[in-house]
């Protein structure tokens, strides 16, 4: 395993790292012990909030500024010279700042980097189960059988003839194969 899979950056809104029941608390509650493999670079309050959980060793978290000195900026830069085995974006989307243009930045970084960008407890949890160590995780899940997997048609507005046409082209392999069609 390279050191960029041993490296996860954390940035988190204060919904999402604040008060017991946060999404962060609970993943680091759920899987503190498979953490603790992992050079955790984290902006902020979110690095102040791992530190009070006395989990990790302070060799093993990476202090980044807040996101709004410039914290985040520094996580993309990294993740564009491919520093990361993903990066989690914990955002509350309620907060006016989730879509920031450094937090857009970081997408970006990740989306050209090919790094897995972790958006939810979900996202988390399939991460460390599945992806982050391979060769110590459990046996990924077998795929579903021609004709019990369910297949959704999603398009923009603008994009939805684009849908229909695709969905008209491929008519026998999306029926047959399938066992139910979903389509906004």
């Amino acid at each position: 395993m390279s050191k960029r899979d041993r490296r996860l950056a954390v940035v988190a809104s204060p919904a999402a790292r604040d008060g017991h029941g946060s999404t962060l608390l609970k993943f680091v509650r759920t899987y503190g012990e498979q953490l603790q493999d992992y050079d955790i670079h984290a902006t902020g309050g979110t690095h102040e909030t791992l530190v009070r959980t006395g989990l990790f060793s302070p060799d093993r978290l990476k202090a980044h500024a807040s996101g709004e000195a410039g914290g985040i900026v520094d996580v993309a830069n990294l993740a564009f010279s491919d520093s990361f085995g993903a990066i989690a974006m914990l955002l509350d989307p309620t907060d006016p700042l989730a879509e920031s243009p450094e937090n857009l930045a970081l997408q970006r970084a990740c989306i050209k980097s090919g790094i897995p960008q972790l958006m939810n407890y979900g996202d988390l949890a399939h991460w460390i189960e599945y992806e982050a160590d391979l060769e110590d995780s459990v046996a990924a899940p077998t795929l579903a059988q021609p004709g019990e997997e369910i297949v959704a048609l999603i398009a923009h507005d603008g994009k939805k003839s684009g849908m229909l046409e695709f969905f008209a082209q491929n008519v026998a392999f999306l029926t047959l194969r399938h066992k139910e069609l979903i389509a906004t």
